[in-house]
């Protein structure tokens, strides 16, 4: 397209003179590059108050968030029956095999399966009310991009 406008005149080395606006052109565009990244460097140290690093914690906001989705997703499961709760643990936190659960409960491994979705469905549904009581922003509220 750059070419398309230029009106140079005869070339001798037509293939050259194409390959050489080829690589002034890759030039330009890895200096707007560059520019581009420093400017949004110098943009977000403005915004972390001077600070040359990003802080990799969460903030404070997404940190309370997460508190209180794992304060209702453990409410959730303490609402299960012991005997469900006690195969989740087992085979999440354990990690025991649900044949190893099956064997130690005394219970078949349809048994140790049928436990865990109904615990999985708690935790489905739990996640499910966050989403409703609280949507999504429209942006991420971590943006390191």
């Amino acid at each position: 397209m750059k070419l398309e406008g230029l009106k140079p005149g005869p070339v001798a080395e037509p293939r050259a003179y194409l390959y050489r606006m080829a690589e002034n052109l890759l030039y330009d565009r890895r200096r707007t590059a560059g520019w581009r990244t420093r400017r949004e460097e110098a943009w977000v140290a403005t915004q972390l108050g001077g600070a040359r690093e990003a802080d990799g914690r969460p903030s404070a906001e997404r940190e309370l968030i997460a508190r209180e989705e794992l304060r209702l997703i453990s409410e959730a499961l303490a609402a299960l029956p012991d005997r469900t709760l006690q195969i989740f643990r087992l085979y999440r936190l354990d990690g025991l095999r649900q044949r190893e659960i099956a064997a130690e409960l005394g219970i078949s491994v349809s048994s140790v399966e049928k436990h865990l979705r109904t615990a999985y469905q708690v935790v489905v549904e739990a996640q499910q009310s966050l989403v409703t009581e609280n949507p999504p922003p429209l942006r991420p509220l971590d943006e390191e991009s």
